[in-house]
């Protein structure tokens, strides 16, 4: 091979199994730079401090089959030697074309085509979005019917990893259950919808904190321009920091009939004075 700058006689061709590398950019005489050896001379002697290794070449330094071949340092620096057969990129492919997929860090079911985590709602089929948001309005306060929007709000934005199901018309327990793939249930949340006032809210929360075992989130849809923060300074200044205490899992998202969010709250912690 004829190298531009290169002084020596061209070297004979080698088959394209010969994994010894050829010398780049070396004159005949020329000695190595300190602390470096020439593959195949065996008089080097290794930088102070260096062992040999077992199984290593003559100069205590690896063989090229060891060190994926590669050549010595030389004036060009130090260059790959790769044959095609044992040389791979850095993403575990190898450079003749056979690649090697990557393994992707999570389930592509719950990952979005940009690469964020999906809502566990947009991974169900068309019909079963359909089926469930029905589930819920059917469920609902027939003169206050919860509206599809909302429905499909009380499905969304569950845990990563879990899958929304719903309990189903009559049935005792959360309305809605996020499940892992073990069937274990990762969150509930109860769906009430009140057309009145505070009284109809705090009847709402007794009976919701059973539903979710005190633990989850109660979905409130209410009139448009209700006051909910008063609710919440009403019923939290009815009890003792004791009795808040139990509450410590449980957290209120009000929506009106119009889809508007109207706060979030977990019982325990007081919002601040109005």
């Amino acid at each position: 091979m004829e190298m531009a700058g290169i002084d020596a006689p061209d070297a004979p061709n080698t088959p394209s199994n010969d994994r010894t590398p050829a010398l780049v950019g070396a004159h005949a005489g020329d000695s190595p730079p300190a602390g470096h050896g020439s593959s195949g001379s065996g008089t080097d002697t290794p930088s102070p401090g260096h062992a040999p290794q077992s199984g290593s070449g003559a100069d205590g330094y690896p063989t090229p089959e060891q060190t994926g071949s590669r050549t010595p340092d030389g004036p060009g620096g130090d260059v790959p030697h790769l044959d095609g057969n044992d040389a791979h990129g850095t993403d575990g492919g190898t450079l003749d074309g056979d690649r090697t997929p990557d393994t992707p860090d999570r389930d592509s079911a719950s990952q979005g085509p940009d690469g964020t985590t999906r809502d566990p709602f947009e991974s169900l089929d068309p019909e079963t979005q359909q089926r469930l948001v029905d589930d819920l309005v059917a469920d609902s306060n027939p003169e206050f019917p919860l509206t599809r929007d909302n429905a499909e709000a009380v499905l969304r934005d569950g845990p990563p990893g879990t899958t929304p199901q719903s309990a189903g018309e009559g049935v005792q327990g959360a309305d809605v259950k996020f499940v892992d793939d073990n069937g274990d249930v990762v969150l509930r949340r109860e769906n009430k919808s009140i057309s009145g006032g505070y009284n109809s809210f705090n009847s709402a929360i007794d009976k919701a904190k059973d539903q979710i075992d005190y633990n989850g989130e109660v979905w409130i849809q209410v009139r448009p321009c209700t006051e909910v923060d008063s609710w919440i300074h009403r019923w939290q200044g009815t009890r003792t920091d004791a009795r808040l205490g139990e509450y410590t899992n449980v957290d209120v998202v009000f929506r009106d009939t119009n889809g508007n969010p109207l706060g979030r709250y977990n019982l325990v912690e007081r919002p601040p004075p109005r």
